[in-house]
């Protein structure tokens, strides 16, 4: 690995050399570039290359810029972004990272002429699937901030709804009760049903839209809320739930909404009222608890390479979280984290069985993060480790042939 004058005293380098030896940087290339056919390459803050082969030619100041940018915006969007440089080559780059600091990154490459092999303009892959398996490779070899990336690529999807919703407000009505008449069937029909993902998505739409109309009228935006949140308790004794029931909680929620004094107050407490009335509305309907699962257990086996959560399986059934943490609890006998481990360690001793796969990529493949971790998830419910399982089967497939 290259070293620049300066090097030993900067901490960022310092990083860079103890955690990015020759050895451990040559089986990373190894892991990736076998699947991916793009070169890697180690890069400083600046953008200079420090070890690996990069292929963009021409101006090399120019080179330099366009990396830092790729690393500069992969820690901005939480994602790999790709770009492409003069001679067609592609590129995209993820930060390395000490704590919030940001020392370096590692970014791809590919020519042109590998990503489209043949004349009908088809690239060989994804680059998005490629740029995403090399931010979860650096992750799971703690190389870079997951959760830091993970909250920006949280920021930058809520961004970009309310910039959506505020372009679709600005384009078709610039009258704000038009845009809430327009939405209000779709949301009653939404809580009816129980669907609290759609019904989530068209109160954020209505929300969004009521903060950027109502600036700072604050008592416009309660007395909207509590037209609204009586049109939502109508839709749930629609759907079937006993009013009686929803009376008490119906007049503390009120009192609730004479009390805040901010906007930033109302947000969680109409999202509060929506789960509880879906939540009553698939009490007393006559669905099966396990039907109820059934979404999100789906949702889990699609998703087991993803870095997926209880709140996520829970919006996959259409539950609020705590609702679904006790139901899953009573009919699957076992909590959601232990359900999730037990169906990825199933995935990765099939995957063990019948590839060739490093145990690396087999425990990025299955979600986990951290192969140190995958191990010892294994074991717990294998009683031996990756390893041991995969040298287990060679030798008995050997004794039987």
């Amino acid at each position: 690995m290259a070293e620049r004058r300066g090097a030993a005293e900067d901490p960022a380098h310092a990083f860079l050399q103890y955690f990015m030896s020759p050895s451990r940087f040559r089986r990373l290339r190894k892991d990736y570039e076998g699947k991916w056919m793009a070169r890697l390459a180690l890069i400083d803050g600046e953008g200079v290359v420090l070890a690996g082969k990069p292929l963009p030619g021409g101006d090399a100041a120019e080179n330099r810029a366009r990396f830092k940018t790729l690393v500069e915006e992969s820690l901005r969007w939480g994602e790999a972004p790709a770009d492409m440089f003069r001679d067609g080559t592609m590129a995209w780059a993820v930060p390395l990272m000490l704590n919030t600091r940001l020392v370096g990154g590692v970014a791809a490459v590919i020519r042109r002429r590998d990503l489209f092999p043949g004349d009908d303009g088809r690239p060989r892959f994804d680059i998005r699937d490629a740029a995403v398996e090399l931010r979860r490779l650096l992750e799971a070899e703690n190389l870079t901030n997951a959760p830091l990336l993970e909250m920006r690529r949280g920021q930058y999807l809520s961004e970009r709804r309310r910039a959506e919703a505020i372009h679709a407000f600005k384009a078709y009505s610039p009258d704000f009760r038009s845009i809430y008449l327009r939405e209000e069937p779709a949301l009653m029909s939404a809580i009816r049903k129980g669907d609290r993902e759609e019904a989530r998505e068209i109160l954020n739409r209505i929300l969004v839209v009521l903060h950027y109309q109502a600036g700072e009228n604050f008592a416009l935006i309660k007395s909207f809320f509590l037209e609204m949140m009586t049109l939502m308790y109508r839709a749930a004794v629609e759907a079937g739930c006993e009013s009686r029931e929803l009376l008490g909680a119906n007049y503390e929620r009120f009192s609730e909404l004479s009390s805040f004094a901010s906007e930033e107050e109302l947000g969680p407490w109409v999202h509060e009222v929506l789960d509880g009335l879906i939540d009553a509305i698939h009490r007393h309907r006559n669905i099966s608890p396990l039907a109820l699962l059934q979404g999100a257990l789906a949702f889990m086996h699609e998703n087991l390479d993803q870095d997926i959560s209880r709140d996520d399986a829970a919006r996959a059934a259409h539950l609020s979280p705590a609702h679904f943490s006790r139901l899953f609890k009573k009919e699957m006998k076992e909590s959601f984290t232990d359900m999730l481990n037990r169906m990825r360690i199933d995935q990765a001793a099939e995957l063990l069985a019948r590839s060739d796969q490093s145990l690396c990529m087999i425990a990025l493949d299955c979600g986990f993060k951290d192969q140190s971790y995958f191990t010892k998830v294994f074991r717990k419910y294998v009683k031996e480790t990756p390893r041991e399982y995969r040298l287990r089967l060679r030798a008995a497939r050997r004794v039987r042939v």
